[in-house]
């Protein structure tokens, strides 16, 4: 005789009925035997809710599997018995779904194991399938609205605040490391630097020119940093400065 469980306040994809032990174990209390019942159901259904979307699969079908499991757990097959209304796709996703649930249960319910289990198998419902469809489409609405803010900001902040620290730092190090020579007066520069940090164009600040000693002390001055590619958008120079020029030690 066939004894079957119901959980109360589950919601699952999957009912099942069980098929007691014939092997001379001793009758347990149902709340024993419904917790074993709720323990498959839950490994089980964890494992067939991804494919239970699939739409190979109708809402309001059903198919029913036979599964045997040995001691332990480990499950030895699942067979798809003949009142099944899913396709072949369909039924192939159920194999796959239990077997990738082995080990099931046991440890615990040892006196309650059942080599033979039956459970039937429903897909999603449209208003699952609704509802899921939903919250994926809100959810890569806020994907975008998140990239494009990234981006905006990226675009208004980001960069500006990276070219202007990288721009800090080159003009330190020109400042710092240009050989040395006489001017008259303090002269505010500004330079353009190629991909290399190499000073390859330098005017004053109101792009006028300059001495040619003093672009000559700028462009032998080693490279300042690599200039990273996201700050040259595009463009094959970065533009340093305006910075002031002064002899040594004023």
């Amino acid at each position: 005789m066939r004894q079957k469980f119901f959980i109360a306040g589950i919601t699952l994809l999957a009912g099942a009925s069980i098929i007691p032990a014939t092997d001379g174990h001793a009758q347990v209390a149902d709340s024993v035997s419904s917790n074993y019942a709720k323990a498959i159901f839950t490994v089980i259904q964890w494992h067939w809710e991804r494919y239970s979307f699939s739409a190979e699969l109708e809402p309001g079908s059903a198919c029913t599997a036979r599964i045997i499991q040995l001691r332990g757990g480990d499950i030895q097959s699942v067979e798809i018995l003949p009142e099944c209304d899913f396709n072949e796709a369909g039924r192939a996703d159920l194999v796959d779904a239990v077997r990738q649930s082995g080990p099931l249960p046991y440890h615990g319910f040892e006196n309650v194991y059942q080599r033979e289990i039956q459970i039937v198998f429903h897909p999603a419902s449209a208003s699952d399938r609704q509802a899921r469809a939903a919250s994926q489409a809100s959810k890569s609405q806020i994907e975008n609205d998140s990239a494009k803010s990234d981006k905006q900001w990226e675009a208004t902040v980001g960069l500006p605040m990276q070219r202007a620290e990288y721009a800090k730092q080159c003009s330190f190090h020109l400042l710092w490391d240009m050989p040395r020579i006489k001017l008259q007066h303090p002269v505010e520069v500004v330079v353009s630097v190629d991909e290399s940090g190499k000073v390859v164009r330098a005017t004053g600040a109101k792009g006028e020119p300059i001495d040619q000693p003093l672009f000559a002390a700028l462009s032998a001055t080693p490279p300042c940093d690599h200039v990273p590619a996201d700050l040259m958008a595009g463009a094959d120079t970065l533009t340093v400065g305006p910075m002031t020029v002064r002899n040594f030690g004023e």
